[in-house]
């Protein structure tokens, strides 16, 4: 042990005693060789994204380089973000309400197609830097050809909905919510380095969408048919989709009503003084046409030491746990 002890004194009394000019050289030698495109990188123009990285390999460099570009964008959307002007105030004030170091995070996972590798250089034996520049219009070009993309692919779809029922109209327009909520950065960025873009029609379109959910959100209700005699995992049922839509307890023939019909199986049985509750819970969902079109069957087991009510009580609590499965959400 003194041994080793003795061997890691040495050591350091002789690092410390080293002179460290040699290092101090040696790094100064490196900075020397580096290019001024790389100590002082260009800045962006009116015609074309600069970036600059490094690496291991000149793949690596030119990724860091592209990487760079892109996470200049997400620089100058928080530098500049009382400074959207094309994107309305409502819209601004709800990306406001975002991290910005959440909307950066997604800026940078912008793919740069059309760049050039403007030099590039090795300098070390395990190192080489490189410097890319991106066409302005063709990121531009590129970029709103991505969200665009999006936008119709949304709106074709909305068009086969005409014939649909609620549930599936709800289900279409919080997904499609969400793939448009992926569109703010983009829109930021767009802005960001193009003054001529116009995001009103997306801004609009956003909104649409947004209420149409909101209406159907807000006039679907669910009207519940036990079909068997057990009224705990109706219950249950009924406490779930209160969380988020409204349980009727008036049965009509409306477009904005859906019916679940709910039953039960239950088997009981003992095994070393445990009785089980071996429960089989099935569900499906009716249209104002009498049309299912939803099923879901749910097999559960309770277990008890005491009743079988226990037993039942314990399956119902794994029921419960089990909703958010059946995708009424």
């Amino acid at each position: 042990m003194k041994f080793h002890i003795t061997i890691l004194l040495i050591a350091l009394f002789f690092g410390a005693c080293t002179d460290p000019k040699p290092q101090i050289q040696i790094q100064k030698k490196v900075k020397e060789t580096l290019p001024t495109w790389f100590l002082t990188p260009q800045k962006n123009d009116s015609n074309f994204l600069y970036g600059v990285g490094s690496g291991v390999t000149f793949e690596d460099s030119t990724k860091s380089a592209l990487d760079n570009l892109v996470s200049k964008l997400g620089i100058s959307i928080e530098s500049n973000y009382s400074s959207i002007q094309t994107i309305d105030k409502d819209f601004r004030e709800y990306v406001y309400s975002q991290n910005i170091t959440s909307i950066k995070s997604r800026v940078d996972k912008i793919i740069v197609s059309n760049y050039e590798v403007v030099d590039t250089k090795k300098i070390k034996y395990d190192n080489y830097i490189s410097l890319v520049k991106s066409n302005k219009q063709k990121f531009i070009s590129s970029l709103t050809h991505s969200i665009d993309k999006i936008f119709l692919s949304i709106k074709s779809e909305e068009k086969s909905l005409s014939n649909a029922d609620i549930l599936h109209k709800y289900h279409f327009y919080n997904n499609a919510k969400s793939k448009l909520s992926k569109i703010y950065y983009k829109l930021l960025v767009l802005n960001s380095v193009d003054d001529a873009s116009d995001t009103s029609k997306y801004v609009n379109y956003i909104r649409y969408i947004d209420d149409k959910f909101n209406f159907i959100k807000n006039n679907i209700n669910f009207y519940i048919v036990n079909t068997s005699n057990i009224k705990i995992f109706e219950n249950l049922l009924k406490s779930y989709i209160n969380n988020y839509f409204r349980v009727s307890n008036e049965n009509v023939r409306t477009y904005n009503q859906l019916k679940i019909y709910i039953s039960h199986n239950v088997e009981y049985s003992k095994s070393h003084d445990i009785i089980m509750a071996d429960v089989l819970v099935t569900i499906y969902i009716r249209d104002n046409k009498n049309n299912t079109i939803k099923t879901k069957q749910t097999a559960i087991i309770g277990y008890s030491v005491k009743s079988k009510e226990d037993a039942l009580k314990d399956a119902s609590s794994k029921y419960y746990n089990q909703l958010n499965l059946f995708m009424l959400i």
